[in-house]
């Protein structure tokens, strides 16, 4: 029997197309089965769909199958997880993760901080600083008013200034340390940064050998 090309690509296409649109209606489907209660409902710590959005599919699909999610997926097929990923996050596999900081988040000015001209480190720490896991050695994890600049009454009128985002991360485990005039904290995608203090632009950052896990000192 001869095979006509025409027809098989043809076929081939129609089936990618089906495909394509069964594995967005089974991610909608499969979503609202196992991740919904969760993620739409009560619990606080499950990022809302609006924030899955947000991500990458690759870094759901690896959520599903190697990270948090893995005792929650663990009995769906692959072409589950890849059906939840690309719905919860509107994007086909297949895009490029993006896991270094983008240019815009870089500081306009990477110049050293005042507090840093000093020769003097002593000077630098006795400066308004949270240096290391607990500060003191005693892991106090306590700041006094001459440290923080602030008293408890002040407390209830603090605001957010700023947010930083690890990119291409799930987690943020590292505790960061404050000190002259720049906030220094290591992420799970094997990074170490140095931001302001003042507005959260990235002065500069390096890849490390690991995930960071702790508190620089």
């Amino acid at each position: 029997m001869t095979k006509n090309p025409g027809y098989l690509l043809a076929a081939i296409v129609l089936t990618l197309a089906v495909t394509s649109e069964l594995l967005a209606q089974d991610g909608e489907a499969l979503y609202t089965q196992l991740c919904a209660t969760c993620h739409a409902g009560a619990n606080e710590r499950a990022p809302r769909l609006e924030v899955l959005q947000q991500l990458a599919p690759e870094q759901v699909l690896n959520a599903l199958q190697n990270g948090s999610m893995v005792t929650m997926a663990a009995h769906r097929s692959a072409r589950d997880h890849r059906a939840i990923a690309e719905y919860v996050t509107g994007k086909s596999l297949g895009q490029p993760l993006v896991t270094t900081p983008g240019t815009a988040a870089m500081c306009a000015d990477n110049s050293v901080p005042t507090q840093w001209s000093t020769p003097a480190t002593a000077d630098v720490l006795r400066a308004n600083a949270w240096s290391g896991w607990g500060v003191t050695p005693d892991n106090a994890r306590f700041a006094g008013s001459s440290v923080a600049g602030l008293t408890a009454a002040d407390v209830p009128k603090l605001k957010v200034k700023w947010a930083f985002a690890f990119p291409g991360d799930l987690t943020a485990n590292a505790q960061p340390a404050v000190v002259g005039g720049r906030v220094f904290v290591g992420s799970a995608g094997a990074l170490f940064y140095s931001l302001s203090a003042e507005s959260g632009c990235i002065h500069w950052y390096f890849k490390t050998a690991a995930a960071v896990r702790g508190a620089p000192s």
